[in-house]
C-alpha cells in the first residue's frame, strides 16, 4: 500500500472532514507523514494527533505525542502537559510506555506545580500504582517534607494505608508516632483506631498497649476508650485479651467506667454475657436490687426467660422455689405460669401437679387459678387434661367455682372433641342439673 493510501486510511478511521479542513489550512511535515503511514491508530489516538498539528506543534514533540504504544488516555497525558508548557525534557520524564495513564497524570501534575526534582524522583517510581502516587503529590503539595513523605512512599503499601500515615502527618501527628503504625500486619482501619488514640491525646506509653496485630479494629477500639475514660492500665489489662470480643470487652469496660461492685466486673469478665444478660443486670443494679440476687439474676438461664414474674420472686425470696425447674425444658411461657404460681404462695405439691411439661403455658395458669380460687386437686383433675385446650379448662374451672358439679362436667368433658367446647353441649348438661333443682 502506497504511503499516501496508509495516511488516508489513518484519516478516515477518524473523522476525514476535520482532516480535509485541516489540510486545506496547513501541510503536513514530512515527519508527521512519516509516522500517520507508518502505523494505524484508532480514532480517539487520531484526535489528539490531529489537535497537536492544528496547535501548530513541532516534529519532535508530534513524535513523542504520537507513540502507537500509547493508548489515548496515555495521549492526552502527553498533549496536557505539552498545552499546559511544560518542557520536551519534563514530558519525557512521564511520556513513557511504562506509566498508565493515571500515573502519568499525577506525574504531570507534580512537575506543573514545580515540585523539586528530588521530589519527583520519589513520585516518578513505576512500582507505585495511581492511587499510591496519588497520596505521595498530595503529600508533598500539602508541604509535608520529603522525609515525612518517605514514611509512608512505600510500593508495599496500600493507598488507603498510605492516606491514613498522610493525613496524621498533616494534622502533626509526629514521625515516632506515625511508625508505630507502619507496619504490614495492620490493616486500614487498626491504622485508624491508633492514630484516633493519638488524636484525642493519648500518649505513646498508652496508644502502645493496643498497638498490636492481635487485636482487631473493634477490639482496638474498646481498649481506647477505656483508656480515654481514665480507666488505669491495670483495669485496662483486665479485658485487653484477643481471645475476648469486642461486645465482651465493651461490657466489661463499661462495668468498670460505672464503678459496678467487684463481683459484678468479674462476672462480666469470666462470662461471656450476651445483650439480654447485660441489660439485666443494670437494671436490676438500677432498681436497688441486692448484689447477691444481681448476680443470681444473671444467671443465663433466668435472663433466657426474661419476665417480670421471674424478677418479682426474686425480690421476693423465694428465687429457690423456681430454681430446679429452671433446670428442666420449660418454656419462657411455662416458667411464668410456674412464677405464678410461686408469687400466690401455692404449696409445692400444688405446684409439682401443674408444673408439668404436657401442659402449656396458658393451660397451667387455668389450673393456678384453679388452685388459688379453692378447687380442690381432685375437682381439678377432671379438667386438667393436655388435651383439653385452656379455653375448655377455663369453662370447666369456672363451672366447678361457681357450684356445678364434678358428675355435671365429667359429663360434658366427655363428650366434647378434647380442643374444641360445644356451648349447646355444655348448657344442656347444665340444664338437666338445673331441672333438678327446680322440681
Amino acid at each position: 500500500m502506497k504511503k499516501e493510501e496508509k495516511i488516508i486510511k489513518n484519516f478516515l478511521a477518524d473523522d476525514p472532514r476535520k482532516w480535509y479542513a485541516l489540510l486545506k489550512n496547513k501541510k503536513l511535515s514530512e515527519k508527521t507523514k512519516e509516522i500517520l503511514s507508518a502505523y494505524e491508530f484508532d480514532t480517539e489516538q487520531l484526535k489528539h494527533i490531529r489537535e497537536a498539528i492544528e496547535l501548530n506543534l513541532n516534529d519532535e514533540l508530534i513524535e513523542t505525542l504520537a507513540n502507537p504504544v500509547f493508548i489515548s488516555s496515555q495521549m492526552r497525558e502527553v498533549l496536557s502537559g505539552i498545552k499546559n508548557g511544560l518542557s520536551k525534557e519534563q514530558i519525557t520524564v512521564y511520556a513513557n510506555p511504562k506509566y498508565i495513564a493515571g500515573q502519568m497524570r499525577y506525574i504531570r501534575n507534580a512537575l506543573e506545580y514545580g515540585f523539586r526534582e528530588e521530589q519527583i524522583s520519589l513520585l516518578a517510581n513505576p512500582k507505585f500504582e495511581d492511587f499510591q502516587m496519588k497520596e505521595i503529590y498530595i503529600g508533598i503539595k500539602q508541604g509535608l517534607s520529603l522525609e515525612k513523605v518517605k514514611l509512608y512512599a512505600n510500593p508495599e503499601y496500600r493507598c488507603y494505608f498510605m492516606k491514613e500515615i498522610r493525613t496524621a502527618l498533616e494534622e502533626g501527628i509526629s514521625e515516632s508516632q506515625v511508625r508505630l503504625c507502619i507496619n504490614t500486619d495492620f490493616d486500614t482501619s487498626q491504622i485508624k483506631e491508633i492514630l484516633q488514640g493519638f488524636r484525642n491525646g493519648l500518649s505513646f506509653e498508652k496508644v502502645v498497649i493496643y498497638a498490636n496485630p492481635k487485636f482487631s479494629y473493634y477490639q482496638m477500639r474498646e481498649i481506647r476508650k477505656g483508656l480515654e475514660n481514665n480507666l488505669s492500665v491495670e483495669q485496662i489489662s483486665r479485658y485487653a485479651n484477643e481471645k475476648f470480643d469486642e461486645y465482651r470487652m465493651k461490657n466489661i469496660r463499661e462495668a468498670m467506667q460505672n464503678e459496678l461492685p467487684e463481683d459484678i466486673i468479674n462476672l462480666f469478665i469470666s462470662n461471656n454475657l450476651n445483650d439480654k444478660q447485660i441489660a439485666a443486670i443494670y437494671k436490676w443494679i438500677e432498681f436497688g436490687l441486692k448484689k447477691e440476687d444481681v448476680l443470681l439474676y444473671a444467671d443465663s438461664r433466668f435472663v433466657m426467660y426474661d419476665t417480670p414474674y421471674l424478677r418479682e420472686i426474686i425480690q421476693i425470696g423465694k428465687v429457690q422455689k423456681i430454681m430446679k425447674y429452671l433446670d428442666m425444658d420449660f418454656n419462657a411461657f411455662q416458667l411464668e405460669a410456674i412464677a405464678i404460681g410461686i408469687k400466690a404462695d401455692l404449696r409445692q405439691e400444688q405446684l409439682d401437679f401443674y408444673a408439668d411439661l404436657k401442659f402449656s403455658g396458658v393451660q397451667m395458669r387455668e389450673l393456678v387459678k384453679a388452685f388459688q380460687n379453692g378447687l380442690s386437686k381432685e375437682d381439678i383433675e377432671i379438667f386438667a387434661k393436655p388435651n383439653y385446650s385452656h379455653a375448655v379448662m377455663k369453662e370447666a374451672r369456672l363451672d366447678l367455682e361457681n357450684g356445678i358439679s364434678p358428675e355435671i362436667v365429667k359429663t360434658y368433658l366427655s363428650k366434647l372433641p378434647y380442643t374444641v367446647l360445644s356451648v349447646e353441649t355444655r348448657k344442656k348438661s347444665i340444664a338437666k342439673e338445673l331441672r333438678e333443682l327446680l322440681s
